[in-house]
């Protein structure tokens, strides 16, 4: 190759060179250019036009400034919480997130140990304070408390300005009680001026009833006859309001009439009644710290009976609503083998369990008694029409008995042994043109002798 061709081909080669460093620089400027034009996050820029394809940012209308912490740490976010999650500190420049309670009426509490918060009830022994209205169901005040109650209980108050009745206090005249409180006493309560009541002791003497004086109290006494006119001392009756002192006249003698054992004696009192009773066999005075008693004795043979029966039968009718008491004692040392009747008789029952009588009265007849209980029996002229009621009280040596008998007219006839009611009958009943007496009997169903006491026997009647 000569000298001219290498010139020509070292001519070519630059010509190219420049041509590809032309275009080189074009592209470049046109960087350069495209660069110094784009939006960039330096100072002044909006943070609206901030963008990498993952990150974005955006609501900011105007220049702010958001101070973040010179540290790493992990920005809380609206993505980690729930509704109704609550944020909170829980360690020094540490939050947490509190989740919601899926329970009712929960409420945000200190808890006292790490001081954390969370959803409790109100503990209402020291999470409260001050005191609770009467108009918001309280009591208005911080003294009164209730005990007792093992379930829930209705307490129904007065809707009016009161004050309660208490044991703290004895229950007024007003509030229907007495006034006072009462002492240990075997009598009642009477009253004693028009505004106050007394406690009138009880009286060691049988056979008193209540009297009153003039614009006195009532007082235990004899009623007896102040002239030959046939009146009485005063006695309580009620007239349908309040107890007032009545004078009784001889048409109503015969509305209470009694017999009673003499203390200290083997004998009977009679009031009332239109002749004395009749003591049947031995008769021994018996007076104990109970009462004054007359003891009855039988004989040693089978089927001997006695005690105390009505001179007569005619004293009342069932239709007088007649009313029946009396205190007996059972035998001290046996009540086995022994037939016992003690009320209202048209006849003498002795010596059977079924008398063909009219009656209304206690019985217990050992032999068809299979067990030691007092029977309550209403019989309508024979035996075999009778009512028996097997009472709960047993038949017991050496004991007291109160027994009454409360007979309305052909309705029914109530029986009740100290004080309780044991039976109460509407069939059998004495017919009411029968006329009747009364009687306290004991029969002997052995070859050896059995007792019956007794104190007093009353009968009042309409």
């Amino acid at each position: 190759m000569n000298l001219k061709q290498k010139y020509k081909n070292v001519a070519q080669r630059v010509s190219s060179s420049r041509s590809t460093n032309g275009v080189l620089l074009l592209g470049i400027l046109f960087l350069v250019v495209s660069i110094s034009s784009a939006a960039t996050p330096n100072p002044g820029h909006p943070w609206t036009e901030v963008g990498d394809g993952l990150v974005q940012f955006s609501m900011p209308t105007a220049l702010r400034t958001y101070t973040l912490p010179d540290f790493n740490t992990t920005l809380l976010s609206s993505g980690l919480f729930g509704q109704g999650d609550l944020i909170f500190g829980s360690g020094a420049s540490t939050t947490s997130m509190l989740p919601k309670d899926t329970n009712a009426t929960r409420y945000l509490s200190n808890t006292g140990a790490s001081n954390n918060p969370a959803w409790s009830l109100i503990n209402l022994v020291n999470g409260v304070s001050g005191i609770l209205a009467s108009a918001n169901g309280g009591t208005g005040n911080a003294s009164t408390s209730f005990t007792g109650q093992t379930l829930a209980r209705v307490y129904t108050l007065p809707d009016a300005n009161a004050t309660l009745l208490t044991s703290n206090a004895p229950v007024t005249l007003a509030q229907g009680g007495t006034g006072g409180s009462l002492a240990t006493s075997t009598g009642g309560i009477v009253y004693s001026s028009a505004t106050a009541f007394a406690v009138l002791a009880g009286t060691s003497t049988a056979g008193r009833v209540l009297q009153s004086g003039v614009n006195q109290a009532p007082t235990w006494s004899f009623a007896t006859y102040a002239s030959s006119s046939g009146t009485f001392g005063n006695y309580l009756e009620s007239d349908g309001t309040n107890f007032v002192s009545v004078t009784p006249v001889v048409n109503k003698i015969n509305r209470t009439m009694f017999i009673y054992s003499n203390a200290g004696a083997a004998t009977a009192s009679n009031v009332g009644f239109p002749a004395a009773p009749t003591l049947t066999a031995t008769a021994t005075n018996a007076d104990d710290n109970t009462a004054p008693f007359v003891n009855q004795a039988t004989s040693a043979t089978i089927g001997n009976s006695s005690g105390v029966i009505s001179a007569a039968f005619n004293y009342f009718r069932i239709n007088y609503s007649p009313k029946f008491s009396a205190l007996i004692r059972t035998d001290a040392s046996a009540i086995t083998t022994s037939g016992i009747w003690l009320g209202m008789f048209s006849s003498n029952p002795d010596n059977s369990a079924a008398p063909n009588i009219h009656a209304a009265a206690f019985r217990y007849y050992s032999s068809v008694d299979a067990d030691p209980f007092w029977r309550a029996v209403t019989i309508a002229g024979t035996g075999a029409s009778a009512t028996i009621s097997t009472t709960t009280i047993p038949v017991a040596i050496d004991t007291a008995y109160e027994m009454n008998i409360d007979c309305k007219s052909g309705v029914d006839c109530s029986f009740f042994i100290n004080g309780t009611l044991v039976a109460k009958h509407t069939t059998n009943l004495p017919e009411s043109g029968t006329t009747m007496g009364y009687g306290a009997r004991i029969t002997t169903l052995a070859s050896s002798t059995r007792n019956l006491k007794w104190s007093k026997i009353s009968i009042t009647h309409d």
